[in-house]
């Protein structure tokens, strides 16, 4: 069975690539985990864990509407976003990884680099972006 990992945080973005996700799951008859990364910052970070863990259950909600099996996962690391996401990937074997891309100002992308091309260059299989326009 295929395995399809998909990097979900409520963006707009997030929301088109969790709609491709979903089709992907049904048309390769693949299982579809749905991962929300939380970058360890600070020591109380009850409220962020809390707001991933509600845009992880609408997540599954709305798959569970479409009858696809899904399974949700909070993943928090003290490393970037991307890391955090590839190396779970790796660890767990994916055939696939789709995450939602946005426009970041170049400085923010020379500051903290840019997630999306991280995992793009990096991950262990293939790697399928979606913006919000599609």
């Amino acid at each position: 069975m295929k395995k399809i990992l998909l990097s979900y945080d409520g963006h707009p973005s997030s929301a088109k690539a969790l709609e491709v996700a979903k089709h992907h799951a049904l048309t390769f008859k693949a299982r579809l985990d749905i991962v929300n990364v939380v970058v360890r910052e600070k020591t109380d970070q009850h409220e962020d864990i809390e707001e991933a863990e509600k845009i992880l259950a609408k997540a599954e909600k709305g798959c569970q509407r479409d009858n696809i099996e899904c399974t949700t996962k909070l993943v928090i690391k003290g490393a970037t976003p991307a890391e955090a996401l590839l190396n779970y990937a790796e660890e767990k074997g994916y055939d696939l990884i789709i995450i939602g891309i946005r426009r970041t100002s170049q400085l923010g992308k020379l500051l903290l680099g840019s997630n999306a091309q991280n995992i793009i260059l990096n991950a262990p299989c293939p790697v399928l972006s979606i913006n919000k326009n599609v």
